[in-house]
């Protein structure tokens, strides 16, 4: 049996590419059942921890093991990035202003719906005096204050008024799209600028804005407006297709937390205790690095950050 020359180029051709692709796609595949290692040119200053007897190696992540990498470009100074993590101390409940936006796009319809009512219908009731709620609805048009501005949950004549409006809420269908650009900017500027208070702003959607498209410098924007009114910014991802970059870079750009649940599987109220218990972590805001004077240049990545996972290191790069 003779094999053509033109399969056996093919096979060749295809063979070289499966080679030179698991070294040139993501991160090295290292030893077989052992820990990948990173390239030469990016070096951490811990080892990853091997696995114990029996149990199977994970992957290492070049960014997850060791508190400082180091990086020698072909030219130029050696640039190296520091993990910091505050020990900040547990802080005294403050009165709570809370902003949820939620979003009414079609990819909210069904399960994601009637969760985010629910969630929505537990923050409420979870909340202390002095706690104020704000309901802003996202949609095709200009965002609709639910609320009216501010009611107090436990007020006992806005807490009914509270209730009528959820209950106009359930009988709402998701539909059409968002312009979730303009409510965030209207949540913003919503709340008061008083002392001794918390502000959380809180938004239940897919992170979808094409209505009013956001870029990342838009985007930056709206957390850098954040941060200077110390609003920190919690986003419960639900409906379909969504958005990462807006669903995780508000938070981890405002001390915020990415509040994920999944509907139909986890109970309410350990959903709500566990927001809860993200709502009161400490956030660090305005923070300072010194370095030595060696260091030629020094950027810091973040205006505010907290000292807790998922949100547990921030990044110092300099050279």
């Amino acid at each position: 049996m003779t094999k053509s020359p033109k399969l056996l180029a093919l096979l060749a051709l295809v063979a070289g590419a499966a080679v030179v692709s698991s070294y040139t796609l993501g991160q090295t595949a290292g030893k077989k059942g052992g820990l990948s290692t990173a390239t030469p040119q990016l070096t951490t200053t811990q080892a990853p921890a091997a696995p114990a007897k029996g149990e199977i190696p994970e992957r290492a992540e070049r960014f997850a093991a060791g508190s400082v990498l180091t990086y020698q470009p072909i030219k130029g100074d050696t640039l190296f990035a520091l993990q910091l993590q505050p020990n900040l101390p547990e802080t005294k409940r403050l009165p709570r202003d809370y902003v949820i936006v939620l979003s009414t796009s079609a990819a909210m319809a069904g399960p994601g719906w009637i969760g985010a009512l629910q969630i929505i219908d537990g923050i409420i009731q979870k909340a202390e005096d002095r706690d104020q709620v704000s309901i802003l609805l996202v949609g095709d048009k200009a965002p609709r204050d639910v609320t009216a501005g501010w009611l107090h949950p436990r007020d006992a004549q806005e807490a009914k008024s509270l209730t009528a409006r959820m209950k106009v809420l359930q009988k709402y269908y998701p539909s059409g799209a968002d312009d979730l650009k303009a409510a965030l900017a209207q949540g913003i500027d919503s709340f008061p600028n008083k002392a001794g208070r918390q502000r959380l702003l809180m938004y239940i959607g897919n992170g979808q804005s094409p209505m009013n498209v956001m870029s990342g410098d838009d985007r930056q924007a709206l957390a850098d407006k954040m941060v200077a009114k110390q609003v920190a910014c919690f986003t419960v991802p639900l409906g379909r297709s969504l958005v990462p970059d807006l669903l995780h870079g508000l938070p981890s750009s405002t001390g915020g937390v990415v509040l994920r649940t999944v509907i139909e599987q986890e109970k309410l109220a350990d959903a709500v205790a566990r927001f809860d218990k993200a709502f009161a972590g400490a956030i660090l805001y305005a923070p300072k690095l010194q370095l030595p004077a060696r260091s030629a240049q020094a950027t810091w990545c973040r205006a505010a950050c907290r000292p807790c996972a998922p949100t547990p290191r921030r990044w110092c790069l300099a050279r």
